[in-house]
C-alpha cells in the first residue's frame, strides 16, 4: 500500500552508523531472517539489525525476525493519518482481549486488559493514538512472521524498534507499552536481558532528553527491569546507570518526571525480595554521594535543586542506615542558616521526620552531643516571622523533636536545651 511504500523510503534514507561493509552485512542478515516471510526486500542496508539476542532463540525472548519488520510497520502505521490511525487504533484496543485490526484477530496475552483498556480511555487523544498505532504495528508484524502472541514477543517486537532511530512521538509510544508489558514477561528473562535492556531504553531516553514523557516512561522501564534483578546484578555495571539516570530526574526542573522518579527510588529502596539488603546498600550509598553534592553546591541564591530533593530524603531515611542518616542530617544542620525562609522550613521538616525514626536507628544517630548541637544550629538560625509563620512554625516543631528525644538521652541536657530555645527572643512576634 502506498503507506507501506512511505515508510519503506523513510527507513532507506536513514544514515547508518559504522563502516559501510558492516551496513552491508547487516542487510544480508536482514535479508535473509525476511526472505522466508515474504518481507520486502527492498529496504536496503541500512535498516540493520540491532540486538539479534531478541530473535527467536529458544528458552530466551521471543521475536519477530528482525528490527526491520517491527519499523515498517510502524512506519505505515504511523503514515496513515489521524483518520486511519484511529481507525486501526481503535481495532487494537476493541474489547478487554483488544483483538487487532488486520492482523487476524488474534488477542493480546489476558495480562494486558488492563493496558488495553488505558488505551482505549484515550484513544482520541494524540498520544492514544501513537500507542494504539505502535500496538496494532508490532502485533501485525508478529502475527505474520508467525511468532506466539505473548508478552515475550511483544517485548521483542517493541525493544527491536525502539533500538532504531525513531521520532519522539513513537519513542514515547514505545516506551509506555514496554513498561506495562515488561511487567508480565517474568523476572528470568528481565535478567538474562539485562545488559541490552538498559543499553536500549538508556539510549532512547538520551536521545530526546527534553522530552517529558520519555523520560517518564523510560524511567518507568528501568524501575521495572531495576526491582526484576538479584543480588549478582546489584553489584554488575548496569544498576548504577539506572540508579543514576533516577537520582538525576529526582531533581528535574520538570515536575512529573521529578515525582515519578523519585517515587521509583523510594520504592526500590523500601522494596522486598532476596536482594532487597544488596540494592538497599547500593541505593544508599548513591543517595549519599548524591544529596552530598547537591547539598554543598546549595547556596544562599540557589536552593532549588536541594528544594527538590529533600522531600524524597524524608521519605527514603526511615530504610537508611543509621551512618547514613548522620552524614545526611549533619548537611542539614549546617543548611539551617539560609536566608531562604522556604529552605529552612523545608529542612526543619526533614530534620523532624528523619529524627523521629525508630529506637533501634535512633539510639546509634541521635547522640547526645549531636542533638544538643542541632538545638543550637536551630535556635541560632532565627526564623524571620515577619516573612511568614510557616518557617517558624516547623522550626518550633523540629526544637520539640530535638527536646523530645534529648530527654532519653539525659534530662539534665533536655532541659538546658528547652531553657535555651525559650529564653531566646529569635521567635517573639515584634511589639505593637
Amino acid at each position: 500500500c502506498r503507506a507501506h511504500l512511505l515508510a519503506v523510503r523513510t527507513l532507506s534514507r536513514c544514515p547508518a552508523p559504522g563502516r559501510a561493509s558492516d551496513r552491508a552485512a547487516a542487510g544480508r542478515t536482514g535479508a535473509r531472517s525476511s526472505g522466508s516471510t515474504g518481507t520486502s526486500n527492498n529496504i536496503g542496508p541500512r535498516a540493520r539489525i540491532y540486538h539479534p539476542s531478541f530473535v527467536f532463540k529458544p528458552g530466551s525472548i521471543e521475536g519477530v525476525g528482525s528490527a526491520r519488520a517491527v519499523m515498517v510497520k510502524i512506519g505505515a502505521a504511523g503514515a496513515m493519518g489521524k483518520r486511519e490511525a484511529g481507525k486501526a487504533g481503535r481495532a487494537a484496543g476493541a474489547g478487554a482481549a483488544g483483538a487487532a485490526a488486520g492482523a487476524g484477530s488474534v488477542e493480546i496475552p489476558p495480562q494486558l486488559a488492563t493496558m488495553v483498556n488505558e488505551l482505549e480511555r484515550v484513544k482520541n487523544s494524540p498520544e492514544g493514538r501513537a500507542r494504539l498505532a505502535v500496538l496494532h504495528a508490532v502485533k501485525q508484524a508478529i502475527v505474520e512472521r508467525g511468532g506466539a502472541m505473548n508478552c515475550a514477543s511483544l517485548a521483542a517486537a517493541l525493544l527491536s524498534s525502539l533500538a532504531e532511530l525513531q521520532d519522539e512521538e513513537t519513542s514515547s509510544a514505545v516506551l509506555f507499552l514496554l513498561t506495562h508489558i515488561l511487567q508480565h514477561v517474568g523476572p528470568n528473562l528481565l535478567r538474562n536481558k539485562l545488559e541490552a535492556l538498559v543499553d536500549v531504553v538508556g539510549k532512547a531516553i538520551s536521545n530526546f532528553s527534553t522530552s517529558a514523557s520519555v523520560a517518564r516512561h523510560g524511567d518507568h522501564c528501568m524501575f521495572v527491569i531495576a526491582k526484576s534483578q538479584e543480588s549478582t546484578a546489584w553489584r554488575g555495571p548496569e544498576m548504577p546507570i539506572i540508579v543514576d539516570l533516577l537520582l538525576s530526574h529526582s531533581v528535574d526542573t520538570r515536575p512529573k518526571v521529578r515525582k515519578s522518579a523519585q517515587g521509583f527510588i523510594v520504592s526500590l529502596i523500601s522494596g522486598e525480595g532476596q536482594a532487597v539488603e544488596t540494592a538497599r546498600s547500593f541505593i544508599e550509598a548513591k543517595i549519599m554521594s548524591f544529596s552530598s553534592s547537591v547539598f554543598k553546591s546549595c547556596t544562599g541564591t540557589e536552593t532549588v535543586t536541594a528544594l527538590q530533593l529533600l522531600g524524597m530524603i524524608r521519605d527514603v531515611s526511615p530504610f537508611l542506615s543509621a551512618k547514613a542518616i548522620q552524614a545526611i542530617a549533619q548537611s542539614l544542620v549546617k543548611m539551617l542558616n539560609s536566608e531562604d525562609g522556604r529552605m529552612s522550613q523545608h529542612v526543619y521538616s526533614c530534620l523532624d521526620a528523619m529524627i523521629q525514626l525508630g529506637q533501634e536507628d535512633g539510639d546509634a544517630v541521635w547522640s547526645e552531643k549531636f542533638l544538643s548541637r542541632m538545638v543550637a544550629a536551630g535556635v541560632s538560625s532565627r526564623p524571620n516571622v515577619l516573612k511568614g509563620s510557616d518557617s517558624v512554625i516547623a522550626c518550633f516543631r523540629f526544637l520539640l523533636t530535638v527536646v523530645a528525644k534529648l530527654q532519653g538521652r539525659s534530662s539534665v541536657a533536655a532541659a538546658e536545651a528547652a531553657s535555651l530555645i525559650f529564653s531566646s527572643g529569635h521567635h517573639r512576634l515584634p511589639s505593637s
